[in-house]
């Protein structure tokens, strides 16, 4: 079990291709103390930056992650941030780095290295060897211990540089020699295998010492390496896995005193056209989220430093930042638009799963229910007994677990709840097509023209639900769902 607040802590979650193989479970219980309403949240950017929401299991304080094949499709670094959320607010969160190892593939017939430094080893182990018999031979002689072919005695001279053996019984220096050997195996190139470049990556991380550091070789040979290092000159080196040792050289890091901000985005049917992963601290920002084809944006939030600029930094669908001074978190949503015009007021990405909101404004667990996002009514208020609120993929039950709640203000708290009417109370006509209308004096007296936000809990199952359940939910007012 990992500690939560451990932000340092590097996660090597699996191998591109894997599924759910592994599961990293989480040690809560410090927010848990001070959030105890609270839900964790997973939000997963994978390598190539694409971000979403992940499944998150909670039992107790313990809060689980197993990534999926979709996690695991692109190899390299990834980031999960978990949160823990009271409503709509954030009260804690922890980023852990993630990494993806790539799977070995055949990609054809791999280009043979510069391996000059195996043939240069070869040739000293071969002059050792020698020198190691000539030592052994010498000492033989000189014990009286060297016979030739013969088995007649022989003697020796040795001036530095040449060594004379001659027989006593005259024998040729030929017929001293002993049988051949048997002939060596044939040398073949050395190819750097996917298993070698393994064996790289991890003496590369010894060789660096202190904090743990990954690296790994690409498929051009080149060696990558990812963490941070104090200014200096650093000896590299790897070791080859028949025990080969080769120094690599050494490495000088100079810093540039530059500061890099992380921008992360979580998009629902909908584009960012600013593909950029970091931005340098101090400079501008700007993009354009586009909803896919056949949709309808909804929404869009702007998080800097872990704050809410979307007043200052969105204007409809354009971001604008002339000074980035944190990381950026952008939150964007667009909706199906299917046979009519109406605007979806329901964002997945906001919504609470398996929860309800009790007659005293608390979360409480309860299976297949959807806590909505709050819904901007200003404009829409006072409603009257005619007023109807469309619902398309989720509904109303007749009693006290499906609800609408009001709100005085923009940005409440489920707890600050002003007014609330459950199911019982409410008029639901079945519309035709899997879509409903609620309406009725109940209604109206919910939503008069104090208030400026509503959110509701809808069924839509008799167990629990996921994120991919509530993607199809489309929610208006006064405006028929065809």
């Amino acid at each position: 079990m990992y500690e939560i607040e451990s932000n340092s802590l590097v996660l090597r979650i699996g191998k591109s291709g894997e599924n759910e193989f592994r599961t990293f479970t989480f040690d809560v219980s410090p927010w848990a103390a001070v959030y105890p309403e609270g839900e964790i949240q997973g939000i997963y950017r994978r390598p190539d930056g694409w971000a979403y929401s992940v499944p998150i299991r909670r039992a107790g304080n313990a809060a689980s992650w197993t990534p999926t094949e979709t996690d695991l499709a692109i190899p390299g670094y990834g980031e999960l941030e978990l949160r823990i959320l009271c409503g709509a607010i954030i009260g804690k969160s922890a980023r852990f780095t993630c990494i993806v190892t790539e799977t070995i593939q055949s990609k054809g017939t791999t280009p043979a290295p510069d391996m000059t430094w195996i043939t240069e080893t070869i040739k000293q182990a071969a002059k050792d060897a020698a020198a190691e018999a000539k030592a052994e031979l010498m000492a033989a002689m000189e014990r009286g211990e060297f016979n030739g072919k013969d088995g007649v005695s022989a003697t020796h001279s040795w001036n530095g540089t040449t060594l004379v053996i001659t027989s006593a019984s005259g024998t040729s220096s030929a017929d001293l020699k002993g049988d051949p050997g048997a002939p060596g195996a044939a040398g073949k190139d050395y190819v750097l295998t996917q298993a070698d470049k393994a064996e790289i990556a991890a003496s590369v991380v010894e060789s660096l010492g202190g904090e743990p550091v990954f690296g790994y070789v690409d498929e051009n040979n080149n060696i990558l390496l990812q963490g941070e290092f104090a200014d200096g000159t650093y000896n590299v080196k790897y070791d080859m896995q028949d025990g080969i040792t080769v120094n690599i050289g050494t490495l000088v890091l100079e810093s540039d005193n530059t500061n890099y901000w992380h921008v992360s985005s979580l998009l629902t049917k909908c584009t960012n056209s600013n593909k950029a992963s970091t931005v340098v601290d101090g400079e501008s920002y700007s993009a354009v989220i586009t909803p896919n084809s056949g949709c309808t944006l909804t929404s869009v939030k702007v998080e800097m430093g872990g704050v809410d600029i979307t007043a200052s930094a969105v204007s409809g669908s354009t971001i604008s930042i002339a000074n980035v001074t944190g990381s950026l978190l952008i939150t964007a949503s667009a909706t199906e638009t299917v046979g009519g015009s109406y605007t979806n007021l329901f964002v997945p990405s906001e919504a609470i799963l398996n929860k309800r909101v009790s007659s005293s404004g608390s979360l409480s667990d309860m299976d297949g229910r959807v806590v909505t996002n709050f819904i901007d009514v200003q404009g829409k208020v006072p409603f009257t007994a005619s007023t109807k609120i469309y619902i398309k993929g989720a509904g109303f039950t007749v009693d006290g677990n499906t609800k609408i709640c009001s709100y005085v203000t923009t940005t409440p708290a489920h707890s600050d709840m002003y007014s609330q009417v459950n199911g019982s109370a409410l008029t639901v006509t079945d519309e035709g097509g899997g879509v409903i209308s609620v309406q009725g004096d109940s209604v109206a007296s919910t939503l008069d023209d104090n208030v400026k936000t509503m959110c509701l809990t809808l069924m839509v199952s008799d167990s629990a639900i996921t994120e991919s359940d509530i993607q199809n939910i489309i929610i208006t007012i006064d405006e028929p769902i065809a």
